[in-house]
C-alpha cells in the first residue's frame, strides 16, 4: 500500500509537509469524505478566514490521502503513468458512450420502419382507391393527408430496397432487444463516468501534491544556500 511508494511521498513526508497533526486517510471510498480537487487555501482564505482555512487544510489532507491510496491500489507510481491510467478510463467511457449513441440509432432505424409498415398497411386501401379512380384531384384533396403518410411510410421502404422488411411483431421484438442493450450500456457508460471522474480528481491532487512537495524542497534548497554564504 502507502509504504511501496516513494519515500517523498509516503505518510511521513506527508506529516512534514502539513504538519505533524496531518492525518494521511488511505481510503477513497469513505463516503463522508467526498472526493474533490484540492483547495487554493492561500486565494481563499483572504475571502473565508481562518476557520476556512483549517477546513480547507483538513480536506486537502483527505484528498491526497485519496490520490495517494489510489495510486497504491492501481500501482501508479508517477504522475506521467496517473495520466496513462486516465486517459484509459476516458476512451473506455468514450467508447461506452459511442455504443449508447448507436443503439439510440439503431432504435430510431427500427421505429420508423415500424411505423412505415403499421401506415402502409392502414392507408394502402385508400391509396389503391386513389390509383383506380385515376388519381382523380377531388378524390386526393379530400383524402391528401392520408396519401400523404403512405407515400412517406412508401419511401422508408425505398431505403431498404436491398433487405426483407421485417414484420411489426419482429420488429417489436428487435426494438425490445436493442432497447436492453441500450439500457445496459447506458449502465455501463454511468459507472466508467464515476470512475473516470474518481481517476481525474486523484490524479490533478496527486499532480498538486507532488508540485507542491517539489516547490518546497525546492524554497528549503534555497535557504541553505542563503544560509551557506552568510557563513
Amino acid at each position: 500500500m502507502i509504504d511501496s511508494l516513494p519515500t517523498k511521498y509516503q505518510e511521513d513526508s506527508i506529516r512534514k509537509l502539513f504538519g505533524d497533526d496531518a492525518q494521511v486517510i488511505i481510503n477513497p471510498f469513505e463516503k463522508e469524505k467526498p472526493l474533490g480537487f484540492i483547495i487554493d487555501i492561500q486565494e481563499e482564505v483572504l475571502r473565508k478566514g481562518p476557520a476556512y482555512m483549517r477546513w480547507a487544510s483538513r480536506f486537502n489532507r483527505n484528498q491526497i490521502g485519496s490520490a495517494i491510496s489510489y495510486a497504491s491500489t492501481h500501482n501508479i507510481a508517477s504522475v506521467d503513468e496517473y495520466r496513462t491510467h486516465v486517459d484509459m478510463l476516458a476512451g473506455q467511457k468514450t467508447d461506452l458512450l459511442n455504443s449508447v449513441k448507436q443503439a439510440e440509432a439503431r432504435l430510431a432505424e427500427i421505429a420508423a420502419l415500424r411505423n412505415a409498415k403499421i401506415s402502409y398497411a392502414k392507408n394502402k386501401p385508400l391509396y389503391d382507391a386513389y390509383r383506380k379512380s385515376g388519381y382523380n384531384k377531388k378524390f386526393l384533396q379530400t383524402h391528401s393527408e392520408e396519401i400523404r403518410i403512405f407515400r412517406a411510410a412508401k419511401e422508408v421502404f425505398g431505403t431498404h430496397k436491398d433487405e426483407k422488411i421485417p414484420s411489426v411483431k419482429e420488429l417489436n421484438v428487435m426494438f425490445a432487444e436493442v432497447l436492453t442493450q441500450k439500457k445496459e450500456y447506458y449502465a455501463k457508460y454511468r459507472r466508467a463516468s464515476e470512475l473516470h471522474r474518481e481517476a481525474l480528481v486523484n490524479c490533478r491532487n496527486y499532480a498538486a501534491m507532488v508540485g507542491l512537495k517539489e516547490n518546497i524542497t525546492e524554497d528549503q534548497s534555497q535557504k541553505n544556500d542563503k544560509r551557506d554564504h552568510t557563513r
